[in-house]
C-alpha cells in the first residue's frame, strides 16, 4: 500500500487545507495507486514563516486544530505528529527520515503539493530543492485561477512523468482563504465561520489564539 503526505504550518487550518483532501479523495487517485491513508503533517516550526515563541506548544495547538478541522475525513485521513517526534530542521530531513525505515512508514509515498509550493522548489527556495523534486512523486492540485501560462509551465517541466498526478481542486468558494488572512479577521473579531469549521472556532476562541 502507498501513503499520501500533505505537509504544511496549518496556522490555522481551514477549508482550503481541507478542500485540498476532498479533491485527492474525489478524484479516485486513492484507488489507481492503491494509496490507503493521507498523512497531515503539521511542521514543527517551519523555517521560512514566522518563528513561533514557544514551537512545542504552537504544534501541540496545530495539530489539535488539524484534528478538529479534517474530522470528517477520518476515513481517508491521519493527523501525523510525526514532526514533534524528529523535530526536522527541513523538510528534506522529513522526507529522508520516511525514506530511512527508522519508522513504520513506509517509504512509497506520494507528495501532495501545490502549484505554488511546486514552482518554489523549481527556483530553489527550499532546501535541497532539487533533489525533492528528483526523488520524489507528486499530486500537484489545479485551482480553477491558475493561468494558463502556469499551468503551462508546470507541464512542460513535469514532461508527462508518470510520478507527476494532476488534480483539479473542486470549485468551492469557502476555499479561497488563507490562514495569514484568518489570522487576521480573527485578531479583528471577524467572523471566520464557515472558512474554518464550527469546533475549529470555538479552539481558537477557547485557548485565544491569534489574538
Amino acid at each position: 500500500m502507498s501513503k499520501a503526505i500533505f505537509l504544511g504550518t496549518f496556522n490555522p487550518p481551514h477549508n482550503g487545507h481541507v478542500n485540498c483532501i476532498k479533491s485527492v479523495i474525489r478524484s479516485g487517485i486513492l484507488n489507481q495507486f492503491n494509496i490507503d491513508k493521507i498523512h497531515i503533517i503539521p511542521c514543527w516550526q517551519n523555517p521560512n514563516k514566522e518563528d513561533f515563541d514557544d514551537p512545542n506548544l504552537r504544534f501541540w495547538q496545530r495539530y489539535k486544530m488539524c484534528t478538529l478541522e479534517f474530522a470528517g475525513l477520518n476515513e481517508y485521513c491521519i493527523i501525523d505528529d510525526i514532526e514533534a517526534k524528529i523535530q526536522p530542521q527541513y523538510t528534506y530531513n522529513l522526507i529522508e527520515y520516511f525514506k530511512s525505515g527508522k519508522d513504520k512508514f513506509i517509504d512509497d509515498f506520494w507528495w501532495i503539493i501545490t502549484p505554488e509550493t511546486f514552482k518554489e522548489l523549481l527556483c530553489g527556495k527550499w532546501y535541497n530543492s532539487e533533489k525533492l523534486i528528483n526523488e520524489n512523486k507528486f499530486i500537484i492540485l489545479i485551482p480553477d485561477n491558475l493561468s494558463d501560462d502556469e499551468y503551462n509551465e508546470i507541464v512542460k517541466y513535469t514532461n508527462n512523468d508518470s510520478k507527476y498526478q494532476f488534480i483539479d481542486l473542486l470549485n468551492d468558494p469557502m476555499a479561497n482563504m488563507h490562514s495569514t488572512k484568518l489570522r487576521e479577521m480573527i485578531k479583528n473579531n471577524e467572523n471566520v465561520y464557515p472558512y474554518i469549521n464550527l469546533d475549529t472556532e470555538l479552539y481558537i476562541k477557547h485557548h485565544s489564539l491569534y489574538y
